[in-house]
């Protein structure tokens, strides 16, 4: 999928939302933008989006999908018949190495859906340790094998600290 394509998916996520209205995107390699125009009345509810957004995406740090994102405000002049005017926009940026990925948590967040985050990488799995064979059981123990398996260092001699 090209870049263009991912700039696509974000714009219609943002837009699915009813809240927002893009204006302009713009892509690069493993980077995303879009400029869109909130509509009058439903500030609150885009700014519940943008926390959203700014909440999950420590969430997602250590993962291969894990992304990094700028939102502001974008101030610039516009052309009225009047005369130019001071407006702003919401400039949403993503940057990721497997932004494909990335996109598809990104654009749950933005529909409102919770994300499943994995705590660890891989599962614990129990293993014999090294050097625990039947010869480092404490043959002083009530008989052969009976001991606790620990020794100190250069021997099963007992340890008595100097004085």
């Amino acid at each position: 999928m090209s870049s263009q394509a991912y700039a696509d998916r974000l714009s219609r996520a943002v837009e699915s939302t009813g809240l927002a209205e893009v204006v302009k995107t713009s892509f690069g390699d493993n980077n995303i933008s879009v400029l869109c125009r909130v509509k009058q009345g439903s500030d609150g509810e885009w700014v519940k989006i943008v926390e959203r957004l700014l909440l999950s995406e420590p969430s997602q740090a250590g993962q291969p999908h894990a992304w990094a994102s700028h939102i502001c405000r974008r101030y610039f002049l516009k052309e009225f018949p009047d005369g130019p005017k001071m407006v702003f926009g919401w400039n949403i940026a993503f940057q990721s190495n497997d932004i494909a990925t990335s996109l598809d948590f990104i654009s749950r967040v933005i529909r409102g859906e919770k994300i499943q985050t994995s705590k660890g990488k891989n599962e614990l799995e129990e293993m014999p340790l090294s050097g625990t064979g039947a010869s480092r059981k404490s043959p002083k123990k009530d008989g052969p094998g009976k001991g606790k398996g620990a020794y100190t260092i250069g021997g099963s001699e007992d340890f008595k600290p100097n004085r």
